[in-house]
């Protein structure tokens, strides 16, 4: 049997790792960067992964990955952190779930912008590592105070 690529660990971990790998000597020597990510409630050990069991365990890693950068990054002005857009009407959702499911407690892809520009622009006084999940969606404001 031929070995394939796994398209979630590609796309959604390793893309992680590529990009952080390409920017974050130049700000570790600027002593200020954002690293941004994005991850999902099937990383959670309580949720349903069947099915998407590749995909669950990306977002995992993207995760740990996360915690662990925060760790080394941080003390050189790198704030790290990641966002759980949950109850997401994503196409990748749609795909999953058909296009006829109930998606009435979900949101729009467009409205977690807030939320992610906060993340990415939060001042070095912040603290990095957070996984923040948004269940639902709270305001910036609220995401500021928490």
């Amino acid at each position: 049997m031929a070995c394939r690529p796994n398209i979630h660990r590609i796309g959604n971990l390793d893309g992680v790792i590529h990009a952080t790998q390409a920017v974050l000597p130049t700000m570790i020597a600027q002593h200020r960067g954002h690293i941004f990510s994005l991850t999902s409630r099937a990383a959670c050990h309580d949720w349903d992964s069947r099915g998407i069991l590749s995909y669950a365990v990306a977002k995992a890693g993207v995760e740990r990955l996360t915690s662990a950068l925060a760790e080394e990054a941080t003390p050189h002005g790198v704030i790290v952190n990641c966002l759980d857009p949950v109850s997401l009407r994503s196409s990748g959702a749609v795909a999953a779930r058909g296009a006829d499911a109930d998606w009435s407690s979900y949101d729009e892809t467009d409205s977690i912008g807030e939320k992610a520009l906060f993340l990415s622009t939060c001042d070095s006084s912040f603290t990095g590592r957070r996984i923040m999940r948004t269940d639902p969606l709270p305001s910036a404001g609220s995401l500021a105070a928490g």
